[in-house]
């Protein structure tokens, strides 16, 4: 465990968890099959996000398998949070998958996209940041 997240793929279908980072950067970490059955965990983390003072967002999708509306919809609500308060959304380690959706949607550009290899590992540079046609 890293500082209270869960550092390996959870066991669960879905599992939400969201926090503060920084005390402007809320973490949001989306794992497994995000479908009908993650949506009241994707509420409680839109709602810890309007509740906390932050004003950027990072959405790692490094164990993300599948992606519905539902995940689209909350993706599109927090950059719109975000934006309106001058901040920025980044997804982190976003699968071909979900950048195909999200090009198809007409959401891509309102996106900062970074991978990361692996993460904490010290000997892998540090994280790229890029846009979506060049992954």
């Amino acid at each position: 465990m890293t500082d209270g997240i869960p550092a390996v793929p959870s066991e669960e279908a879905h599992a939400i968890h969201g926090r503060t980072l920084d005390g402007r950067t809320f973490l949001v970490l989306l794992r497994g099959d995000l479908d009908r059955a993650g949506h009241g965990p994707l509420e409680a983390a839109a709602e810890a996000f309007r509740t906390s003072a932050c004003t950027h967002a990072v959405v790692d999708l490094t164990w993300l398998t599948f992606l519905n509306a539902r995940g689209l919809t909350f993706m599109a609500a927090l950059e719109r949070r975000c934006r309106s308060l001058g901040g920025t959304v980044v997804l982190l380690n976003a699968g071909h998958d979900v950048i195909d959706l999200l090009m198809i949607a007409g959401m891509a550009e309102r996106f900062r996209f970074v991978h990361s290899p692996t993460r904490g590992d010290p000997t892998v540079p540090a994280p790229r940041s890029c846009h979506p046609l060049e992954y």
